[in-house]
């Protein structure tokens, strides 16, 4: 891969030009995780952020692209650390410390996955991804016509990975970034990530479900300490938003 200034050219010859714009509708949960097994997959210059004695958090979210620069849309999972680089023992010494590290990425397209691998280092691997928006879930008595769910299924070789249900509501104008962190070109590379449009969450809520499947992924999931189904006791705190937007810059080293 070769670049120069602001663009960066794949390993296909595609060139890509930095900041990459975004559109996308997305939804996640913020669930408490293990700790030292959070630890263990975090390089050493990152600490995963504690939240108890052996408590570290774990945020997954689904993103439904409609654009990404010039690429065609696509979906995307997220599964991501929240770490700092700067704390005692993983007390962040400032909430400017703070952002996450991206274990797995899988989306629906080989372009994609190209983009995120060459461009950032992103673990992107492709997946069936497919987005459902519903008006709540009969059975848990979840979701009603002004409180719709946002549903994202993951799947790996047609086996089953995650159902990832939440349950929506209101928004609010949301102008903010955060940094992704990443090892890319044997380095670890910082990414600065704004989003910016109608964005809702809540926390401490029950309006969260999730499934997962046998294949390996989900393992590894339970590995971190996720239970096949999120407890109420689990959730930090849910979000979504549809029709975010904003730009992805190009990682820095650090």
């Amino acid at each position: 891969m070769t670049s120069d200034e602001g663009t960066t050219t794949l390993s296909n010859g595609r060139v890509v030009e930095f900041p990459v714009a975004y559109e996308a509708a997305i939804a996640g949960v913020v669930a408490v995780a293990d700790f030292d097994t959070l630890d263990r997959v975090t390089p050493e210059r990152l600490r995963p952020v504690r939240v108890g004695r052996r408590a570290g958090l774990l945020t997954l979210v689904g993103i439904d692209y409609a654009r990404v620069g010039d690429f065609d849309p696509y979906g995307e999972f997220a599964v991501i650390v929240p770490v700092s680089r700067h704390s005692i023992d993983g007390v962040p010494l400032s909430a400017r410390t703070v952002g996450g590290w991206v274990h797995w990425l899988p989306v629906t397209t080989d372009p994609a996955r190209l983009l995120g691998v060459d461009g950032w280092g992103y673990p992107k691997t492709v997946a069936g991804i497919e987005f459902e928006t519903g008006t709540g879930d009969p059975e848990r008595r979840t979701g009603s016509a002004d409180r719709p769910t946002r549903c994202c299924r993951v799947a790996v070789g047609g086996e089953a990975v995650l159902t990832l249900t939440v349950d929506t509501g209101r928004t609010l104008p949301v102008d903010t970034s955060a940094t992704s962190y990443t090892e890319h070109d044997g380095g670890l590379l910082a990414t600065a990530v704004e989003l910016a449009g109608p964005v809702g969450a809540r926390s401490l809520d029950s309006g969260v479900h999730l499934t997962l499947g046998r294949h390996d992924r989900a393992d590894d999931l339970r590995d971190l300490g996720v239970g096949r189904r999120l407890l109420g006791r689990q959730i930090v705190g849910s979000f979504w938003g549809r029709g975010v937007s904003g730009v992805i810059h190009r990682g820095r080293r650090v």
